[in-house]
């Protein structure tokens, strides 16, 4: 180029007035950058040149921008003043290298040396030097030479985003080889990437589906000739055309979107892989005795409320109520294989926890350092702490739950520009129906019922098969300590399919009750909800930013998805979702219910019907306990008394232990966001019919 002082322009790029050779699919995303540094720092290929040229004289190379062309677009007059140089086609330049090139020229605080630095002069500490022209047009030797400042984009790139749109204090970045795979370091990253996904999906993902889909099948004839352990709805016709299609979906999902990152495109959906490998085995275990389905699941409690409200403080400290609660642990849902830890084995527990942190939360945090640790400022991962029943739905579904609906929102709503036009064909309601809808939600909830009864047959038979069962004569006296414990659980997405988890839970509902989902009640036998509450307009913010530091890492900045005013109309959607969810189920119970309690504050932040979770959560539990009826019953040789519930001393000094090492503040907090950097307001949000039933105490 430098040789026959040449510049040419090929292709036009429509959505503003800059033209470029690019590749198709990068001509948006880099006349976009283009367009922002100039605006935004006043700095464009032709003053960077000029400055340079000025600065350091370089006179042997000649490339020259011209001022105008002939030819003109349907839509603008096109100026080359505006234009990138041919230097993609002409070098071989790939997306990595155009972006490294176009963040040198507009970064303060890149730190680029040339390697064809002006003789004589000595580089100073903290000296800049734009990006060499020189050096671009040398194909190979530009490659060899540069190709380690594709490392230092993303660290650039990430804060000035983060900087004007996100403001997330200690934000991770990922390692070096993350960040040089995701810039392109591998030619077209585009191809690079889908070659993989194309090869986990033959050679990993379709081998792990086809094993899970015969063992449903089996199950199913299973269930029509002998009566089967599994129920129908996780084996039939339909959860098997299911399962295929919402994989395949996945699959597509995974490749069209333009908002993952090459490395978090092949992360994610390996790890479908490993979740179709724990349905597998989960389900093979579950089969294994006719035993397993006899099992009742009796009372469980279901925190239910809208995220943000404090449930998760409350979740973990009421589960330090071992004489009163079971719970599953973090790394129980995660690592569940190859064997199912009983609820009363502390020491087995306790080592699951330190193969999670071992195996899998080390690694994390070696490919994303600090992950872990951004996230605990708003929700810290404990491996040997309860933890959201969400993940259970992982290893039903074929991937995992929660990350496909925060990460791949965008292709469920239709909001991702060219490729929404594919995923309409997919999700023509903007809602992804085999994983939102309500028979999935049934769907799910039979399988995290299934996993609970394999748990409890699981907790007696390694009781006996460990001799505990036994007395000092030897004799079969010894009950297991977790029969007929109540399994505490927490989701905040249960506000939004009540209906649905009644329906599974309640142990006297009839098939006929079952079909009026709006009118199903909490049966005194059946399952217990406790519901936490707070203003919508003080959760939306914090809950927008919890999601995207969870997927962050994913994410490529700026791109359809990514802003903060797409995350606040996405999360004000499903805010709606759980407060309608609340208040229809609400409407159909009678006020003195003693299986539903509400926790909340109004909105002048004082004490509702009930103490303040944030600042008395023993006082919380307490309060709870009494209006579910609980009682220490106490046998003598003639009666029976029951007493109203006080926590025992055993359970008050747990939750104290536990909320003096776990304090809301140990690793600090996000500053708030306002309402506006959501482009939201409170009428966008507030819900009068919810305020009033919740918030101004009159429940």
């Amino acid at each position: 180029m430098c040789e026959i002082d040449l510049v040419s322009i090929d292709s036009l790029i429509i959505e503003i007035p800059i033209a470029s050779s690019v590749q198709p699919e990068l001509a948006s995303g880099s006349s976009y950058w283009m367009y922002r540094l100039e605006m935004f720092s006043d700095r464009s290929i032709e003053n960077e040149k000029d400055k340079y040229w000025e600065d350091y004289g370089w006179e042997s190379c000649n490339v020259k921008l011209i001022e105008k062309v002939n030819e003109q677009s349907d839509e603008y007059d096109v100026f080359v003043a505006h234009a990138i140089l041919k230097l993609l086609s002409a070098c071989n330049i790939n997306a990595g290298h155009l972006l490294t090139w176009l963040l040198a020229v507009g970064g303060k605080n890149i730190d680029l040396q040339c390697s064809k630095q002006p003789k004589g002069q000595v580089r100073t500490s903290g000296q800049q030097y734009p990006f060499c022209f020189n050096c671009t047009i040398e194909k190979k030797k530009r490659i060899r030479t540069h190709a380690p400042q594709a490392l230092l984009w993303p660290l650039h790139f990430t804060w000035n985003w983060n900087n004007t749109e996100w403001r997330i204090e200690g934000l991770a970045r990922p390692c070096y080889i993350i960040r040089y795979i995701n810039v392109g370091a591998f030619g077209n990253s585009s191809t690079f990437g889908n070659f993989i996904l194309y090869l986990l999906k033959k050679y990993s993902i379709t081998p792990a589906l086809d094993k899970s889909i015969q063992l449903m099948k089996d199950a199913d004839e299973d269930n029509d000739l002998n009566g089967s352990n599994i129920p129908k709805i996780l084996c039939n016709e339909q959860a098997r055309n299911d399962m295929t299609v919402r994989i395949e979906n996945y699959y597509l999902d995974i490749v069209e979107t333009t908002h993952l990152t090459i490395v978090g495109k092949i992360l994610n959906y390996y790890q479908s892989s490993i979740d179709l490998t724990n349905h597998y085995g989960i389900l093979k275990m579950a089969m294994s005795s006719s035993e397993i389905s006899k099992e009742q699941i009796i009372n469980p409690v279901f925190i239910v409320s809208l995220p943000r409200t404090g449930t998760t403080i409350l979740h973990r400290t009421m589960s330090k109520d071992t004489k009163r609660y079971k719970c599953f642990d973090m790394c129980d849902m995660v690592l569940p294989l190859p064997t199912l830890i009983p609820r009363w084995d502390s020491i087995g527990r306790a080592n699951k926890a330190i193969e999670l942190q071992t195996t899998i939360i080390q690694k994390v945090n070696y490919l994303y350092p600090n992950f872990f640790k951004c996230m605990s400022t708003m929700h810290e991962f404990i491996p040997s702490e309860a933890d959201e029943s969400l993940n259970w739905y992982d290893s039903c579904l074929g991937h995992h739950y929660m990350d496909s609906m925060v990460k791949l929102y965008p292709m469920y709503r239709n909001t991702t520009g060219k490729s929404s036009s594919k995923s309409n064909s997919r999700y023509p309601n903007g809602i992804a129906e085999l994983i939102e809808s309500n028979h999935t939600a049934v769907y799910r909830y039979e399988w995290l019922k299934l996993i609970m009864k394999l748990y409890q047959y699981t907790d007696k038979v390694e009781w006996k098969n460990r001799g505990y069962n036994l007395d000092e004569n030897g004799n079969d006296t010894i009950e297991c300590p977790t029969n007929n414990i109540p399994w505490l659980l927490k989701d905040p997405d249960h506000s939004a399919y009540l209906p649905q988890l009644i329906q599974v839970f309640n142990t006297n509902i009839t098939s006929k009750e079952s079909s009026k989902s709006n009118s199903l009640k909490c049966d005194s036998n059946g399952l217990k909800l406790i519901f936490s509450h707070r203003n919508p307009t003080d959760i939306i913010a914090s809950m927008t930013k919890l999601f995207f530091i969870f997927c962050m890492m994913d994410a490529i900045p700026n791109t359809p998805g990514t802003s903060a005013k797409e995350w606040g109309i996405e999360d004000n959607r499903r805010i709606q979702r759980y407060i309608n969810g609340m208040i229809n189920f609400t409407k159909y119970q009678d006020t003195t219910n003693d299986n539903v309690t509400n926790n909340g504050t109004n909105n002048n932040g004082t004490n509702n019907n009930s103490y303040n979770l944030v600042t008395n959560i023993p006082g919380a539990i307490e309060t709870i306990y009494q209006q579910f009826g609980y009682g220490d019953t106490k046998t003598t040789t003639t009666t029976t008394t029951t007493t109203p519930i006080i926590t025992t001393t055993e359970a008050r000094t747990a939750f104290q232990l536990y909320l003096k090492q776990n304090p809301r503040d140990k690793h600090g907090n996000q500053k708030h966001r306002l309402l506006s950097q959501l482009y939201l307001t409170e009428n966008d949000i507030q819900n009068q019919e919810y305020n009033k039933l919740f918030l101004n105490n009159k429940i």
